[in-house]
């Protein structure tokens, strides 16, 4: 296996790189880099081609090229389309992607069935560009999960709190910077849940804010008024 550091290495050997190769040579409008993968917007071919050449003698590395097809081009897990005056873009999966997940029905914590179902939501919702882009993909990710054995209502209720979230607007009567988060350290078993109530309600019970005028920020417990007196 790698070093865990590898990624820290390769981005600080690529910004050397990058630093000596832009410093005698045009760098294009947009020139992007994720580790490294690159993506450039270049004039033509000779000008791709150039900036690869010098990429190649400064890094000592080989880089290959590829290009877009009818200005559509794959970056990562992002389909950018540039045929229009504007970039599009959408979730790219590749074509030999069989389409498999953690299973529906597999014998784990529920909060990984939620996980994985939440991964697949985020990226819809930030990859895409406009709100058909990312009601195909809601609709293409939902069969995916359906085929690896989640049930539709499970889905779409993920879906939809994310959503929620989208579209909600900010309230103006939740206090902010005075927040306080509070850590703790527990084993890996079925039995999280009781821990962490066990932890909300010794708050309820026995924490008090400074200042008597804050409110509680998330939902109070069942047995506790709306208005605690903890944050």
């Amino acid at each position: 296996m790698g070093s865990p550091l590898g990624v820290l290495f390769a981005n600080f050997f690529m910004g050397m790189v990058e630093r000596k190769v832009f410093s005698t040579t045009r760098k294009p409008p947009i020139y992007t880099r994720y580790v490294d993968d690159i993506f450039v917007l270049v004039r033509d071919q000779r000008e791709l081609e150039d900036l690869k050449t010098t990429l190649q003698r400064v890094s000592g590395l080989n880089f290959t090229t590829e290009n877009s097809v009818n200005g559509q081009l794959p970056f990562l897990d992002v389909k950018i389309d540039a045929s229009s005056q504007s970039f599009k873009t959408g979730v790219y999966s590749k074509p030999s992607n069989p389409g498999l997940c953690l299973n529906g029905n597999s014998e784990c914590p529920s909060r990984y069935r939620k996980s994985t179902i939440d991964d697949y939501v985020r990226r819809a919702l930030s990859h895409r560009s406009d709100w058909n882009r990312t009601h195909a993909e809601l609709d293409r990710i939902t069969q995916v999960l359906v085929n690896n054995g989640f049930s539709n209502k499970e889905v779409q209720n993920v879906i939809n709190t994310h959503l929620d979230r989208w579209y909600r607007p900010p309230t103006d009567n939740i206090q902010t910077g005075h927040k306080i988060t509070i850590f703790y350290k527990n084993i890996m078993s079925s039995n999280y849940r009781a821990d962490e109530d066990a932890i909300r309600k010794i708050n309820g019970k026995y924490v008090r804010p400074s200042n008597s005028a804050l409110k509680v920020l998330h939902p109070p417990l069942p047995g506790y008024p709306r208005d605690s007196e903890f944050t």
